[in-house]
């Protein structure tokens, strides 16, 4: 059992997958909302393996409006404990196992945020004002809606942030004001994650780290499309032979920064693989001359605590400055 993210929607890709163990053994595949359709979803319900995906509490505002005291208090092996809520609903053709995950800490980001765009979106409408009142005539009425519903768009608050327009005796009169009833559906989506599967037998805490695991493959494919590391995209190769050789080489190259990032983790190195690649991407080293020596000496320039701690847990010896 693993995550694997993106397989479901590349029917090649999930061949080779499913070929590559045994017919009794199954695994599960953890995606995100990006890979729900009706067609991936049959096609696991049709195979032996099991899944583990989200939806967007947007689709679900009912099963958000639950109150959070209604929630269990349920621990998720490897992390903390959070409160769920486990319901069964009609999904993709079946009746599904779905929980509904809150995380406060997520909540109060996801608030701060609203309440920053409500408050950009605002600050731009007022000088949207000034210019509207003294548009030209090249400028319409429908223009001008569609101008105000652009800045609304760009800070993600339509719906919650409400303008209208109105022709005034030089140009045209813009009012905005928040839309509370909006603002307070919204507030009832914060923090709640909609996670789903047919993966009966397991716990809630379980389920819920099964999903998290997903990060595991995200973390990889983000340093796959890092300038600096193990970046595979562009390729700079025509023939299928050399793309192929170019792909393995990235993926040997990945494989290792893994490697390392599970050796450091297990001597306690508590950040991230790109936190890894980062400080040792600041390691250098000199050649010194010196004098009446016809050979140069390689030594390390200054090192931060972390850095030199990083080291330490990948075993690296660090040679003492002369």
């Amino acid at each position: 059992m693993g995550p694997a993210t993106g397989l479901i929607k590349a029917p090649l890709l999930f061949s080779q997958v499913d070929g590559a163990v045994s017919d009794k053994k199954a695994l599960t595949f953890v995606f995100d909302k990006g890979n729900n359709s009706e067609e991936a979803i049959k096609k696991l319900d049709e195979s032996r393996h099991h899944f583990v995906g989200s939806r967007s509490p947007f689709h679900h505002k009912d099963l958000c409006r639950i109150p959070v005291e209604r929630y269990h208090e349920t621990a998720v092996p490897g992390g903390d404990s959070l409160p769920v809520f486990e319901t069964r609903l009609e999904l993709y053709g079946q009746e599904r196992r779905v929980l509904l995950v809150y995380n406060e800490a997520t909540y109060r980001r996801q608030l701060a945020r609203m309440e920053r765009h409500l408050e950009l979106a605002k600050k731009e409408l007022s000088f949207f004002k000034k210019r509207a009142k003294g548009a030209d005539g090249r400028s319409t009425l429908e223009s001008i809606e569609r101008a105000g519903r652009e800045i609304t768009d760009r800070y993600h608050v339509k719906g919650l942030l409400e303008i209208e327009v109105e022709e005034a005796d030089e140009g045209y009169r813009v009012s905005a004001r928040k839309n509370f009833l909006a603002i307070e559906d919204a507030k009832t989506r914060f923090g709640k994650q909609v996670i789903f599967s047919n993966r009966e037998t397991v716990t809630a805490g379980k389920l819920v780290a099964i999903y998290r695991d997903r990060a595991v493959v995200e973390d990889a494919s983000r340093i796959t499309k890092s300038d600096a590391w193990v970046k595979m995209d562009p390729a700079f190769h025509w023939t299928d032979s050399k793309i192929r050789v170019h792909a393995l080489t990235c993926i040997l190259a990945l494989l290792l920064v893994r490697i390392a990032h599970k050796r450091a983790k297990a001597k306690g190195f508590e950040h991230g693989a790109e936190r890894m690649m980062e400080l040792l991407t600041g390691v250098h080293t000199a050649m010194v001359y010196y004098l009446k020596s016809t050979k140069p000496h390689r030594i390390l320039c200054s090192l931060t605590d972390e850095q030199r701690a990083l080291l330490t847990a990948l075993d690296c010896t660090i040679p003492e400055r002369r």
